[in-house]
Parts: structure tokens; C-alpha cells; sequence
């Protein structure tokens, strides 16, 4: 179902890709940041969290978090490469195309 509505949206006339990739990449490698900061600070100056000589990992949903970064960055290079108007290309007669066009209202 995911691959039709990506299939549809690309190829779809009127419809443009989601400048919002690159910002949820940013989003989630700050977030992955923070966690590993905050993971370092308790280990090396709260030693009741994290007493002297133990152990710990950084578990399932870190890596899924930066499968996630990895997934939004190849969508913001996906959106960068792909994110000119091609309207006039695609369209399938020319008074479309002039009718897609962008107006530029200068004062």
C-alpha cells in the first residue's frame, strides 16, 4: 500500500515532494545525540546509576533510531535530487503546462 502512495505522489502532476526530510533527519540525529551525551554523563558522575563496574547497551530501539536517521536522510537527498518542477515536462499538452505554471506577483 506505502509503495502505491509513493508510486502515486511521484508521478502525479500537481503534487510535490515533502521538504520536511531533511529536518526529521535533524530531528532524530539530535535526539540520538542526546542520548548518547546523557548515556556518557551518568556513567562517568552518578555512580548509583551506573555503579562502578557494570555494564550496560545501548539496546533494540537505538538502532532502530538510527535506522530511522539513515531512512530520513536518504529521503532529504532523495528530496534534494528530486525536488525540481518538472511540471512543464510531464504535462500532456501545452495549455496544461502553461496553466501549471508559476505566477510570480512582484510589486
Amino acid at each position: 500500500m506505502l509503495s502505491y502512495f509513493s508510486l502515486y505522489f511521484s508521478l502525479s502532476l500537481s503534487l510535490h515532494y515533502s521538504p520536511l526530510s531533511p529536518s526529521t533527519a535533524g530531528c532524530a540525529l539530535i535526539v540520538i545525540e542526546v542520548a548518547v551525551t546523557l548515556f556518557q554523563y551518568q556513567a562517568a558522575n552518578l555512580p548509583s546509576r551506573h555503579p562502578p563496574g557494570s555494564t550496560w547497551h545501548y539496546g533494540f530501539s537505538f538502532m532502530l533510531a538510527w535506522i530511522s536517521f539513515i531512512g530520513e536522510a536518504a529521503a532529504a537527498i532523495a528530496f534534494g535530487v528530486c525536488s525540481r518542477k518538472r511540471k512543464k515536462e510531464k504535462a500532456p499538452d501545452d495549455q496544461y503546462a502553461i496553466e501549471e505554471e508559476p505566477t510570480i506577483i512582484g510589486r
